[in-house]
């Protein structure tokens, strides 16, 4: 219908179908890949807060946010670097300084951490360890959000079911 963002929706429908889903699990596919990427236009994870409450809504669960001091979560405002080291390092196979940024997440599914961006480089024969950025193109973004859906959702059994699905896809 030419809306932004059609042209991926399009695509992810497709290959939900090719998948072989049903009409249940490709509804709940496409709705939390579409909450993931702003309706399949954001293909980065934004991480340029302007304020300390908003980054405490999003991230307050987070260890290492949850031990900060407001003074201290300030210096984490308008600051998307340094923010998503901190709240993503050491964690989800971020072992190197800087990997909480450079695995940041991306593609429809918002794809996080080098764990996943190494076993969804390895299954898809991309080179996402060293080419992150990869995980943007729309083209790759559906096959990542796929292979993801089948390793995350569907082995729970939870294809068809949105809350079963969405703890499995965000914890």
């Amino acid at each position: 219908n030419g809306a932004p963002g059609s042209a991926n929706a399009n695509m992810m429908l497709e290959a939900g179908r090719a998948a072989g889903m049903g009409d249940k699990e490709l509804a709940n596919f496409m709705g939390q890949n579409a909450h993931e990427s702003g309706n399949f236009r954001t293909m980065s994870e934004n991480l340029n807060y302007s304020n300390v409450a908003r980054i405490r809504s999003t991230f307050g669960k987070n260890k290492a946010i949850a031990g900060m001091s407001d003074a201290e979560v300030a210096g984490l405002v308008n600051n998307p670097e340094t923010l998503a080291n901190k709240v993503y390092g050491s964690r989800m196979g971020n072992t190197e300084a800087g990997d909480g940024f450079k695995f940041r997440g991306r593609g429809f599914t918002q794809l996080t951490g080098r764990a996943n961006y190494a076993a969804a480089g390895k299954e898809l024969g991309l080179d996402l360890v060293n080419n992150p950025e990869l995980a943007s193109s729309p083209e790759n973004a559906a096959k990542i959000a796929t292979w993801y859906w089948r390793k995350n959702v569907a082995a729970r059994g939870a294809g068809e079911d949105v809350t079963a699905a969405t703890k499995a896809i965000n914890g």
